[in-house]
């Protein structure tokens, strides 16, 4: 199979489709960072109300400016885990490496983002769960 096989590569576009026809009342952001996601959720689902979790100090003030005035987007200032519990969040200088995860002692750049691929669906069982 080649890349041109594959109908859909767009996430969104795929959960647009799938979702197509459906009243979809309530969307979970988990990581909300900068609140671009919401912001798209907030568009694609327009009866939903869309809840944005963040737990970074760094990132917070910057994900309320963006999402003003969309009044259907709910900010939630907390992480999310499969218990109550309090973590210590390594925060890093690119916000995408923000972590629960302490960063390994290293001379390399730690900012500098890199391209990973995840199948999370081990991890939205424990979001979902949790």
């Amino acid at each position: 199979m080649q890349v041109g096989d594959v109908p859909h590569l767009d996430a969104f576009d795929d959960m647009a489709r799938l979702l197509d026809g459906r009243n979809v009342q309530t969307v979970l952001d988990i990581g909300g960072c900068f609140g671009e996601l919401a912001l798209r959720f907030n568009g694609m689902f327009p009866e939903a109300r869309v809840y944005t979790f963040e737990p970074s100090p760094k990132t917070w003030p910057l994900l309320l400016e963006n999402i003003s005035g969309h009044e259907r987007i709910v900010p939630v200032n907390k992480g999310c885990f499969s218990e109550s519990s309090k973590a210590t969040l390594h925060i890093n200088q690119w916000p995408g490496a923000t972590s629960l995860l302490e960063r390994p002692q290293s001379d390399l750049p730690y900012h500098n983002p890199v391209a990973v691929h995840v199948d999370s669906t081990e991890i939205e069982l424990v979001a979902l769960v949790g």
